[in-house]
């Protein structure tokens, strides 16, 4: 959500609050793909023994781009190029 981007997706996320037709549309087009990658993503370190049993996945899947969004929509200003890496290095184990 860095460039000219951040600011395009903070309007967007507001006006889709007030428009349920293109919240059902945002989230059919634009999340549910990221939120499905992120889950086979998790899913499959999971099952490679990278993380705990007890991963709670779609928690997990959600965490990340929820970190964004709150940096983009509270404190107004985009995400530093290497948040996403320092994301996962806080909340992703390293493996054995």
């Amino acid at each position: 959500m860095a460039g000219t981007d951040g600011p395009i997706m903070a309007a967007f996320i507001a006006e889709k609050q007030r428009h349920p037709e293109l919240r059902e549309e945002f989230d059919r087009v634009f999340v549910q793909r990221r939120r499905i990658h992120l889950q086979e993503i998790i899913g499959a370190a999971l099952r490679r023994g990278e993380l705990p049993p007890s991963t709670d996945v779609e928690l997990l899947a959600e965490t990340g781009p929820a970190i964004l969004a709150h940096r983009l929509l509270v404190h107004s200003h985009p995400a530093d190029p290497d948040l996403p890496a320092r994301i996962v290095d806080q909340l992703v184990p390293a493996p054995r």
